[in-house]
C-alpha cells in the first residue's frame, strides 16, 4: 500500500461563514467556557482531552476565531498519517509531493513561523520520528521567543492539541516523549463526552435539525417529545459526532413536518431506536 504523505496529513479547513456555536448550559460546560475565555486571551499552548467525537476541534477553532490570530490560517494536522522529513526545518511543512509539477496548485508549503494556529488532531497517535519533529518545533519557537528582545508572540504558530488518549500513560510506557507532552500541556482541557451532559441534549438536537432542514430544504414543525426522551436516555457511545449524523439522516426521512427518528429503520445494535 502507498505511504502517506505531509500532503494526506495537514490541511487548511474552508473557513466558515459563521463561527460554529458552542452549545452548552450545563455547569461543567459553563466552566469549560470560561476557562476558554482565559487560554484564548492568554495566547498559550493548549491540550484538549476528551473522547472521540466529543467536540475537540470545535473547541480548538473556537479558540483560534476568538483570539488576535482569528485572521490568519487554522490548520489541521492528521497526526496519525503524518511522516516529516526530518531533516527539514522544523518550522516548515511543504503540502506537495512535487511542487514543480503543480505550480497552479494551493500554496505548496506552510510556514509556522507566520502566527497561524496548527490543530494536531489525535496527537497521541504520532511515531516517535514526528515526535521528535514537533519537539524540534517547539523547542526552536521557544528558543526564538528567548533569543528576540522585540519578540511578538503573534508572529510564532500556536499549536493546540487534542487526544483521545491519556498520554501521562503513554509517557509512562514509553510511548509518548514527556519533554513533548509537558510541552504541550501547558494548558490542559477536559472535554466531557455528551453522555455526561444530558441538561445539553435539546439544545444540540435543535441545533442539528435545524441545521440539517435549511440544508436540505426541509420544514420541520416540531420534534416529538418521544425522540428527545429516548435520544436523552441513549449513551452516546460516539459523543456528539455519532448525534449529528443520526439528526442529519432522521431529518432527511421526516415526514409531516415531524422528526420521529423511532420510525428510522436499519439502526445499529447500540442505538437508542433499536428493538
Amino acid at each position: 500500500m502507498p505511504t502517506n504523505t505531509i500532503t494526506d496529513s495537514i490541511e487548511r479547513p474552508c473557513p466558515q461563514p459563521t463561527h460554529e456555536p458552542l452549545i452548552g448550559q450545563g455547569t461543567g460546560f459553563l466552566a469549560l467556557r470560561e476557562q476558554l475565555r482565559l487560554v484564548t486571551e492568554a495566547d498559550c499552548r493548549v491540550l484538549l482531552f476528551g473522547e472521540a467525537g466529543s467536540g475537540k476541534e470545535t473547541i480548538a477553532r473556537h479558540i483560534h476565531s476568538h483570539s488576535i490570530r482569528c485572521q490568519l490560517p487554522f490548520y489541521r494536522l492528521h497526526c496519525a498519517t503524518f511522516r516529516p522529513n526530518i531533516a527539514q526545518h522544523p518550522l516548515h511543512l511543504s503540502t506537495q509531493d512535487n511542487d514543480s509539477q503543480m505550480p497552479d496548485s494551493r500554496e505548496s508549503s506552510i510556514d509556522l513561523t507566520r502566527g497561524c494556529t496548527l490543530y494536531l488532531h489525535e496527537v497521541g497517535t504520532l511515531t516517535p520520528e514526528a515526535q521528535t519533529w514537533l519537539l524540534r518545533t517547539v523547542l526552536t519557537i521557544e528558543m526564538e521567543s528567548l533569543n528576540s528582545l522585540n519578540h511578538d508572540s503573534q508572529d510564532q504558530v500556536r499549536i493546540i492539541a487534542g487526544t483521545s488518549q491519556n498520554l501521562q500513560q503513554e509517557v509512562t510506557a514509553g510511548r509518548f516523549r514527556a519533554e513533548l507532552f509537558y510541552r504541550l500541556n501547558v494548558v490542559p482541557l477536559h472535554i466531557l463526552p455528551l453522555r455526561q451532559r444530558p441538561e445539553d441534549i435539546e439544545a444540540f438536537v435543535t441545533h442539528f435539525v435545524a441545521m440539517y432542514a435549511e440544508k436540505y430544504d426541509k420544514r420541520i414543525d416540531r420534534i416529538s417529545d418521544e425522540t428527545y426522551e429516548l435520544l436523552t436516555r441513549y449513551d452516546w457511545p460516539g459523543n456528539i459526532t455519532e448525534m449529528q449524523y443520526l439528526l442529519e439522516k432522521a431529518t432527511i426521512l421526516s415526514n409531516n413536518g415531524i422528526v420521529h427518528i423511532e420510525q428510522i429503520s436499519q439502526n445499529p445494535q447500540n442505538s437508542p431506536l433499536h428493538s
